[in-house]
């Protein structure tokens, strides 16, 4: 799949690898455009690109070697080895990316949802790329990772434009002057689990979108037990 797309005086250039570049400056784009849009210090949101990029390849990498430790174990010069031993992890990037936000949001005293959010549409924009770019590299005829990275795509066109109107959701703000961020990385999460099957992804997204509402899981039974005695039921069922 990650055949040499470019060879100058004995370095290469895989495919993938070139694909997996494109995503990040994709991502990194999206991130640093709403990030300034946000009055966000530009010297900050660079630092930030650069160190979440730095994170994510080596927990990207890290992750791997733990899957992979009968290739490393007594030979672990060979995790420098990229060529001969290739090989990066996903969920090694998501990790990267998160411990680079969360000492950015330390070391300039900042809220964290206002950058995870911004870090979640990023993310949301170069996936897809990954994804695609995977299938299409693979030997099936017509890849399951293409149809995911379609479907990435248009969540992440939906998140770009839930960005923006989020705010002004009743059920979110929920009679608060002011909502809260985090409906970005809510959305981000539960889209990345939906697409991917992950049922613990679905109801984390689910979960960060209902707890910075600031709902009151009481408030909301006694609702709903409210707009149910409102309905008009059939005789047989009876609500007290």
């Amino acid at each position: 799949m990650n055949d040499i797309l470019l060879s100058v005086e004995g370095v290469s250039v895989y495919t993938f690898s070139a694909f997996v570049f494109l995503a990040f400056l994709w991502s990194s784009f999206v991130f640093y455009k709403k990030a300034i849009e946000y009055h966000e210090n530009e010297e900050t949101v660079f630092n930030a690109v650069l160190l979440m990029g730095a994170l994510s390849f080596i927990f990207s990498r890290f992750w791997f070697v733990m899957t992979k430790l009968d290739w490393f174990v007594g030979h672990w010069i060979r995790v420098l080895f990229m060529k001969e031993y290739p090989g990066m992890n996903g969920w090694g990037v998501f990790l990267g990316v998160l411990l680079g936000v969360l000492v950015i949001v330390k070391k300039n005293k900042q809220k964290l949802f206002d950058w995870l959010d911004l870090v979640s549409l990023g993310l949301s924009a170069g996936i897809p790329i990954v994804y695609v770019a995977s299938g299409v590299l693979s030997t099936e005829m017509m890849s399951t990772e293409i149809v995911k990275g379609l479907l990435l795509a248009l969540w992440f066109f939906f998140l770009w434009w839930v960005e923006g109107e989020y705010r002004t959701f009743g059920w979110y703000r929920f009679r608060k002057t002011q909502a809260k961020t985090g409906f970005v990385t809510g959305g981000f999460v539960f889209g990345l689990g939906l697409v991917n099957a992950y049922a613990v992804l679905v109801a984390v997204g689910v979960l960060i979108v209902y707890i910075r509402s600031e709902r009151k899981v009481i408030k909301d039974l006694k609702l709903l037990e409210k707009s149910l005695k409102g309905l008009k039921w059939p005789k047989i069922i009876k609500i007290k």
